[in-house]
């Protein structure tokens, strides 16, 4: 998803053609940092690199060589990070933290590709439904010092006495959705009492869904997942909302995940019977897989000489057999179909293949003739193992703590950073390992100086244009909706970094980009002669008012002066 995303926007914001060539980067970078994006910065070698990410994720998404592809995936998105800082937001410190912290869990041991490693038992009679390593207690603080700590920094009178947080964070017009008018619309004291439920929720909140009962814990889920859906609908956070809401599923008490089996898998499932040639390696490990993935685990994985008479259907059709709990019996396309009907959840599709069921029987037909002649399944060069551990060793262990450790100090540090310094000689590993966080949101209190973009320039024919709404006439005024004249997430948190004074090396790529992007998309007599980027800011106020709106002239450039760049 965040991959897919950031593709849109590959050449503008990844390459040495866009905004952020690596001699800018790699000028200004920590002397720590990494990142595979820097040996090029051609449009070809991103585009491996992004296509190699995705391979990895995707591996990682089916549990194939789980911790492998998981270690290969967080150096990926370390790597694309810190290609370009200055576009990240909250998001990407919660899913790279995950990431990081994935390593040291045994999240490949149940309903993956890996998995097929244990055989045809049933993976409930080996794994325990409750692990503790020292992974999963860095895994499970990590989600709970994401509140806790942004707790801790909203210690402006906002958040506390006058409790107007929510409402200068609705204010924030670069940030409003389409739905912010329905919060906007409440009462001053509505909104303050809100203010103060938020800023109690992460306190309080990460003490339930810790809690030993269970249902105390999911009355502590429930409270998060209303807290981010209310960020996902009112507000433009890119990906924040989602990926703090994926994070917080590690609270998920067993009990809840034992519910939903007994809901949505019955005895309709485990009737099924799925039938395979025993002398066919590779028809044993399909049939398993699609048991554990289509059915997970529910119904019965059976080698076809167990039963003489389906012994004998198999020899004669050359096919698997599929019966169901009304004695129906399914071959080649038509048992593929019947075991996607019979999945909880994947049923559409099996609606779906049974449009195609004579294609389907065909190309089972073609592919049975060499059956015989495909070589055995041997993802495991060891062969099958009965059991997986899912404990950790000691070496495992100690780093695993080595690393809470110096995450829970490098938090307090962000805190307060001349009473908790980071001893100098660890300084590299929040470098080489990212795992720097600050979780300091809307923290002591939401911004409050507003605004929008207008870029007005002067054509070669003579003609006045806003380059930024892409040629459109020059207009001073207030947008609609400020959150819609960016691109999307990436650019605005990207806009929003530049306008700072400290970044004026970064204000000028994106002003030579922006140049070179207008001259080289329209004719002569349309192309720059100059231009001047301004940043129309509108001071929030109480009672829905604002500041007269003040123009802030970033950068003024006469086309006809190369040398400038």
């Amino acid at each position: 998803m965040d991959l897919i995303s950031r593709a849109m926007d590959l050449t503008a914001l990844y390459t040495d053609q866009g905004v952020l060539p690596r001699t800018l980067l790699l000028s200004g970078a920590n002397n720590w940092s990494f990142s595979v994006y820097s040996i090029s910065g051609s449009y070809l070698f991103v585009s491996a690199m992004f296509i190699m990410a995705g391979v990895f994720a995707l591996f990682m998404s089916f549990g194939y060589r789980t911790r492998l592809m998981t270690i290969l995936s967080w150096i990926m998105l370390m790597s694309l990070q810190n290609r370009n800082p200055l576009i990240c937001y909250g998001g990407d410190s919660v899913i790279r933290m995950m990431l990081f912290w994935g390593m040291f869990v045994p999240w490949g041991a149940k309903y993956s590709i890996d998995s097929l490693r244990y055989g045809f038992n049933k993976l409930s009679e080996h794994l325990p439904k409750k692990i503790f390593t020292m992974g999963t207690v860095g895994m499970t603080l990590q989600v709970l010092y994401i509140y806790l700590f942004t707790a801790l920094f909203k210690n402006g009178p906002e958040w506390h006495s006058e409790g107007t947080a929510v409402y200068f964070a609705i204010a924030i017009d670069e940030l409003a959705s389409r739905f912010n008018f329905l919060v906007r619309a409440l009462p001053i004291d509505v909104l303050k009492g809100m203010t103060w439920a938020v800023l109690a929720w992460e306190w309080v909140g990460p003490i339930l869904v810790a809690w030993p009962n269970w249902k105390v814990r999911v009355f502590g889920l429930l409270g998060f997942f209303t807290l981010q859906l209310g960020f996902f609908t009112f507000m433009v956070l890119g990906l924040f909302p989602v990926f703090s809401t994926l994070a917080i599923l590690v609270f998920v008490p067993s009990e809840i995940w034992d519910k939903l089996e007994a809901r949505f898998i019955g005895a309709r499932q485990r009737s099924l019977r799925m039938y395979y040639d025993p002398n066919c390696g590779f028809c044993q490990h399909m049939v398993l897989a699609l048991n554990r993935f289509l059915l997970f685990d529910s119904a019965q994985a059976l080698p076809a000489s167990d039963d003489s008479a389906i012994h004998e259907d198999l020899r004669k059709n050359n096919s698997w057999i599929v019966k169901d709990s009304e004695g129906n019996t399914f071959m080649k396309g038509k048992a593929l179909i019947a075991v996607f009907n019979h999945s909880p959840i994947f049923w559409p599709v099996g609606k779906l293949l049974g449009l195609f069921t004579p294609i389907l029987n065909w190309s089972y037909s073609r592919l049975a003739v060499n059956r015989p002649e495909w070589p055995a399944f041997q993802y495991f060069p060891n062969g099958i193992i009965s059991r997986y551990s899912v404990t950790q060793s000691l070496p495992v262990m100690v780093l695993a703590l080595w690393c809470l450790l110096y995450v829970t100090l490098f938090n307090f540090h962000k805190y307060d950073e001349k009473a908790l310094p980071v001893p100098k000689s660890l300084i590299w590993v929040s470098g080489i390992f990212k795992v720097d966080q600050n979780w300091a949101m809307f923290a002591p209190a939401p911004y409050r100086a507003d605004g929008w973009f207008v870029i007005p320039a002067q054509l070669a024919n003579g003609d006045s244009v806003d380059i930024f709404k892409n040629g459109a006439p020059i207009n001073w005024d207030r947008p609609e909706r400020i959150a819609t004249t960016y691109r999307n997430t990436r650019w605005s948190k990207y806009l929003r970094t530049i306008r700072q004074p400290k970044y004026k090396m970064a204000m000028k790529h994106y002003v030579s980009w922006l140049w070179r992007e207008w001259d080289n998309n329209h004719s002569e007599e349309q192309r720059l002669k100059q231009f001047e980027f301004v940043f129309v800011m509108e001071t929030n106020m109480e009672n829905w008012e604002t500041a007269p709106p003040r123009r802030m002239s970033l950068w003024s450039q006469d086309c006809r002066k190369i040398s400038d760049f």
